[in-house]
């Protein structure tokens, strides 16, 4: 896994470009910037929600603060197994166990991004996502590289998950959402000790409902490691992609932690390209439609004619207080609940994931909400 950076505080444009557009900005920033050495990625982002989505709800109500959390994966391949193993509350298989992902909190307050995460074996998040302390899932399921697996426990890395599980006690129990996958060109100084300007154009984006199902592999299908499945895989996993903006057009965005330079603001005037607000997950979750109650899951069925039907969108593997747990071939069993999509409540258990019977705050649902306070404590003669 390459060095990636783990800590980001900066702020975040996104334009929406057709191909023209495109064309003419790559060609203003190559005076300054070009491609950075990971050239064209596949990018796959796994969000984490309540049953109800009601995070990304919430998010698109534009409040002044707002957190998403996710696990990523760079490459085909890493992305592929990502959404394998958490299709249908599927099982980690072996050759996918020390696959690198990422996992993050990503917060926005008025217009700043702060983004944390660690890096961490596919099958360590996994079981630190099922209730496992984040020491014991890195130490149990180490990455293949040393000098990584390393920084998964240096203190920075410790202080993280700290504020990961923070996060994830903060919300109802969670359950994998939705896939997004996209295909990235990152654009970074030509100078390494230039300023930390950064330019991104995602194109292909694409989603998968996981909620609906669209990643789930048959019921039938062999257990990992089992006869019939001779490179130990797992179940047959075909995620259902679906289109998230027109194949030609592209996401620019522009990350910087300061003002645009003169020639940036000269370079999108020209190209006549303007910030728009715009969610990867967001939008996916508009095409898709707002859940409705969540209630039970049901497994694929096979039908006469061969096709599999998609669970209940009605249901979801809940992610509980359960032990992840090792299979007998090697990989990493989820927990039952997990598998199983318990809809009871969950095991009293140290899980960051498990039910809160009572909220300890309610957070307020739009700007507004903070306004009529702020007016209220003014005329009472309290707020200077």
């Amino acid at each position: 896994m390459p060095a990636y950076a783990e800590v980001f505080q900066r702020i975040e444009k996104k334009y929406r470009l057709d191909a023209d557009q495109r064309r003419l900005v790559e060609e203003g920033l190559s005076a300054a910037l070009a491609p950075d050495a990971y050239g064209r990625t596949r990018i796959t982002s796994l969000y984490l929600d309540t049953p109800e989505r009601s995070m990304i709800d919430r998010s698109l109500e534009k409040p002044l603060y707002k957190e998403k959390l996710r696990l990523r994966a760079y490459g085909a391949e890493a992305g592929d197994a990502l959404v394998r193993a958490f299709a249908g509350g599927r099982s980690v298989a072996p050759r996918d166990a020390v696959t690198p992902v990422f996992l993050e909190i990503k917060k926005k307050f008025k217009g700043v991004v702060y983004k944390r995460r660690v890096g961490l074996s596919l099958s360590a998040a996994a079981a630190f996502l099922a209730g496992a302390p984040y020491e014991r899932a890195v130490a149990t399921w180490p990455l293949a590289d040393p000098a990584l697996q390393q920084a998964a426990l240096m203190p920075r890395s410790l202080q993280i998950a700290r504020e990961l599980e923070a996060a994830l006690a903060r919300h109802d129990q969670l359950v994998p959402s939705m896939a997004i996958a996209c295909e990235r060109v990152a654009w970074a100084p030509r100078d390494p000790q230039g300023d930390a300007l950064r330019v991104t154009f995602d194109d292909h984006l694409a989603y998968c409902d996981l909620l609906a199902g669209e990643a789930a592999g048959p019921a039938e299908a062999a257990a990992p490691g089992a006869p019939g499945d001779a490179e130990g895989s797992g179940p047959v996993v075909t995620p259902t992609w679906h289109p998230v903006i027109p194949a030609t057009g592209s996401v620019m965005e522009i990350k910087n932690a300061g003002p645009y330079p003169a020639w940036l603001v000269h370079l999108l005037d020209e190209a006549r390209a303007y910030p728009a607000s715009f969610s990867k997950y967001g939008t996916a979750y508009r095409l898709v439609g707002a859940p409705t109650a969540l209630v039970a899951t049901k497994p694929a069925r096979a039908t006469q004619n061969g096709a599999f039907d998609a669970p209940d969108p009605r249901g979801a593997p809940r992610i509980a207080g359960d032990r992840a747990e090792i299979a007998p071939e090697g990989g990493l069993a989820l927990p039952k609940s997990v598998q199983q999509g318990a809809t009871g409540p969950a095991r009293r258990a140290r899980s960051p994931f498990r039910a809160r019977q009572t909220p300890r705050f309610v957070q307020p649902t739009s700007p507004r909400w903070l306004k009529r306070l702020q007016s209220s404590l003014v005329k009472g003669g309290r707020c200077a």
